[in-house]
């Protein structure tokens, strides 16, 4: 590079050039998770003047169309002080084999802080120009902003034409303000790009007939992609309100982009059919370490036992509501014994779900009682497999009330699995219907 150039490009940082994005363009562009590997192709269709935006994924498989206060038909919707734009959302209906037998529409009202799709230029500072496969580029970078425990950084490379902005790549990446490690790195690559668009690629496809978008959050999100932001909001909102979630203005932008990361992450496993399904659950808007608690294996030390209050619990025999004695599937007399074989004996694999003798799965809440379901579990399918096949519900809740001797600390965790069935060996383990149910805590 030469001094000149050198000069130049540390001018072009000092002034920067006054451009900004068309009022009316046409572009194709694709999506790149560089860490999961995904990409999605979509278009989009702008017009400043009509305030209407067309967004199209997968060769239009999804469509959805932005209309701006300025169209006459958000006349019929105003009844949201809050909302300032329509957003039609055509979504394909497919039958049991997986084909495509119809589109469905629906129309939301929310508030958009703009129907262009690309970033604000103002929200970027110049950089400087390099050359790019042969054409003079500029790079603007936005300032790195931090967001709860993630720090953001973007980047947009574009070239000039007449003082017009053309994309040619948008680079996010976010990493974890604690180690550095990354969490995201989506590049958004933009090609075939047109400054002159038909007015009628903007409309509703004819004989469209739109109903109101007031699902409830599970049936909402079958319609929503957490690739287009403003369904990144309606599925929050949602999300929220469905949830009772309450968040201050700082801790919000936090709790939308985990929840989005999360969502995208459901998505992407659920689309490579391994045989289970994951789904958008009370725990979308945290972060992996603050589930941490709910694998609740650990070591405590001298650790206080904070939510146990009093001296340990003397470990007698289980009673029901009446003060009775219950009888537990355990103790001497009981059919949950040491098995009598040795590790070398025990075959390499065993699958108990071809037996039919594997319970359903159960949902252990905001409780670290994850050691109490695994044991129960484990117990279920140990005593349907001697008895024929029929499944018991045992309590979990009585492990995590009575197994504190056993180095279990009900929703705080448990030491290890193995003292539970040490427990359960010595005393036993009730039915749901013998002890009670489930309380996410100790009782």
């Amino acid at each position: 590079m030469t001094v000149h150039s050198l000069m130049l490009r540390s001018y072009d940082v000092c002034k920067g050039p006054i451009i900004d994005f068309a009022d009316e363009y046409y572009f194709e562009a694709e999506e790149i998770n560089l860490i999961s590997g995904v990409v999605k192709p979509f278009q989009v269709w702008y017009s400043a003047e009509q305030n209407k935006t067309r967004v199209d994924l997968y060769d239009g498989t999804v469509s959805r169309y932005y209309y701006g206060i300025g169209d006459e038909s958000y006349a019929e919707y105003n009844g949201d002080d809050e909302a300032d734009t329509l957003i039609y959302m055509i979504n394909p209906v497919y039958n049991e084999e997986l084909e495509n037998v119809s589109e469905t529409c629906n129309v939301d009202k929310d508030k958009v802080d703009d129907v262009e799709f690309l970033p604000r230029l103002s929200d970027f500072k110049y950089q400087g120009s390099y050359v790019l496969n042969g054409r003079d580029v500029q790079e603007w970078v936005k300032p790195s902003r931090n967001s709860g425990a993630q720090k953001f950084d973007e980047e947009l490379v574009l070239y000039e034409d007449d003082g017009i902005a053309i994309p040619i790549r948008h680079t996010i990446k976010k990493f974890s303000r604690r180690d550095g490690s990354p969490k995201a790195h989506i590049v958004i690559n933009y090609y075939n790009y047109n400054k002159n668009i038909s007015i009628e690629d903007l409309e509703l496809p004819k004989g469209a007939e739109c109903d109101t978008f007031d699902y409830d959050f599970h049936k909402a999100i079958k319609f929503l992609h957490p690739t287009i932001p403003s369904d990144v909001e309606s599925a929050f909102k949602k999300y929220k309100k469905h949830h009772n979630r309450k968040y201050n203005d700082e801790e919000h932008e936090t709790r939308r982009d985990i929840f989005k990361a999360n969502w995208e992450f459901v998505n992407e496993h659920n689309s490579k059919s391994l045989g289970y399904v994951l789904e958008v659950n009370k725990f979308a808007d945290k972060r992996d370490d603050e589930l941490s608690y709910l694998t609740g294996i650990r070591s405590f030390g001298d650790e206080p036992i904070k939510s146990h209050k009093g001296p340990k619990r003397p470990i007698k025999t289980h009673k029901g509501s009446d003060g009775s004695p219950i009888k537990t599937r355990g103790g001497p007399d009981g059919p949950i014994k040491r098995s009598p074989y040795t590790e070398e004996e025990l075959p390499e694999n065993f699958d108990l779900r071809i037996l039919g003798v594997v319970s359903p799965v159960k949902d252990q809440s905001h409780c670290g009682s994850c050691w109490a379901f695994a044991a129960a579990a484990t117990l279920e399918g140990a005593i349907a497999y001697s008895n024929g096949g029929r499944i018991l519900d045992l309590s979990e809740q009585s492990l995590i009330d009575c197994a504190w001797d056993y180095d279990c600390r009900g929703c705080q965790g448990s030491a290890a699995i193995n003292t539970v069935f040490e427990f359960v060996e010595n005393y036993g383990i009730p039915t749901d219907d013998e002890y009670g149910p489930y309380l996410e805590e100790v009782n």
